[in-house]
């Protein structure tokens, strides 16, 4: 596979506080590629350093061939990396359809904004039923359902999820999870951060598990689902 997004002795954090202590990790075309670790690991960190949304104090982001660890967060996103935060975070008085509208703001992602659109109710049909609610009525489930139907109206290549079953009953994480490989199948790569573990490894391609904002294994993903040393040594499972 072709390696579309490269980071290389990433460090990052907060203030005097580093976070991020010289990642490096890497995310085929076309792969599901999953971050996993625990509570405070800095897996948030390193997703909003790669949007672009916290700086780097060193180290390289290389995106589709390109160098943009110093390119703004929305040239990032012109570029086609599209950052679904955790939280979810939709615009609580804006309706369904208005928020799909504005996911489509970037130049890249003008054209075609209504057949995207239609796309994205076809993926989500709850969305569709919900059209003209305003998001903050909506259910956890919905709400995230819509926040990442407003990342891919975006257009992007690269799709950065970070903990997007946060919140959410079983069964609708597990719809979820669905979905996410649906995503994949429609050509758009996927960077997932996660803290349900099994779910994330049985969808995911390749693996790495993040441990004190250091990476500390990574592998294919069946094969580290079955390994006793990660699961004991790093996932507490």
């Amino acid at each position: 596979m072709t390696e579309l997004l490269s980071v290389r002795d990433l460090d990052a954090g907060y203030g005097p506080v580093q976070v991020l202590k010289h990642v490096g990790f890497s995310v085929s075309e076309h792969s599901i590629t999953a971050v996993i670790g625990s509570n405070g690991a800095g897996k948030t960190t390193m997703m909003r350093t790669v949007a672009g949304l916290l700086s780097a104090s060193s180290g390289q982001i290389s995106f589709a061939g390109k160098d943009v660890t110093l390119t703004p967060t929305h040239l990032r996103v012109a570029e086609g990396i599209v950052l679904i935060p955790e939280g979810r975070l939709v615009f609580p008085d804006f309706t369904v359809e208005e928020t799909l509208r504005i996911g489509a703001y970037s130049s890249r992602a003008h054209a075609g904004a209504d057949a995207r659109a239609a796309e994205m109710y076809e993926l989500f049909p709850r969305l569709r039923e919900r059209r003209n609610v305003r998001a903050g009525s909506l259910s956890g489930g919905e709400q995230q359902m819509l926040a990442i139907a407003r990342g891919l109206m975006a257009a992007p290549r690269l799709l950065l999820l970070d903990e997007p079953s946060l919140g959410l009953a079983p069964s609708t994480a597990q719809m979820l999870f669905e979905t996410i490989v649906e995503v994949r199948r429609r050509g758009i790569t996927i960077c997932l951060v996660e803290q349900d573990v099994h779910s994330t490894l049985e969808i995911a391609d390749y693996a790495y598990v993040l441990e004190d904002g250091a990476i500390v294994a990574d592998g294919l993903a069946n094969e580290m689902l079955g390994s006793a040393q990660v699961r004991e040594s790093y996932l507490g499972l």
